[in-house]
């Protein structure tokens, strides 16, 4: 586990109150965790999807965020289709770019 403990109750056992309390305190603040990072990775291609995608529907954002936003799994035939969408709209984006240089 992150926390180095095979057994969160036996952790939270061990825990202080008030250390307990300044964690959830800080995670209030700055939250940390997988879902946290899936969200801050799905930024950089949903922004890029924005500003080199071709002409139609305006992406979303959750369709950039793998596994935590997602409803449930997908067939082999959607995730060929998701990587298909998200290739058009790169190379629509290269294309423009060396259009323009």
């Amino acid at each position: 586990m992150a926390l180095g403990e095979a057994d969160p109750d036996e952790l939270l056992a061990r825990l202080p109150l008030r250390t307990f309390q300044e964690w959830r305190a800080y995670y209030a603040l700055r939250p940390f965790g997988d879902h946290v990072a899936a969200l801050r990775d799905a930024v950089m291609p949903y922004l890029f999807s924005l500003a080199f995608g071709g002409k139609g529907a305006r992406p979303r954002f959750e369709d950039y965020v793998i596994g935590q936003m997602d409803t449930g799994r997908k067939s082999e035939r959607e995730m060929a289709a998701l990587l298909d969408h998200w290739a058009r709209r790169h190379n629509a984006g290269t294309r423009r770019k060396r259009a323009r240089s």
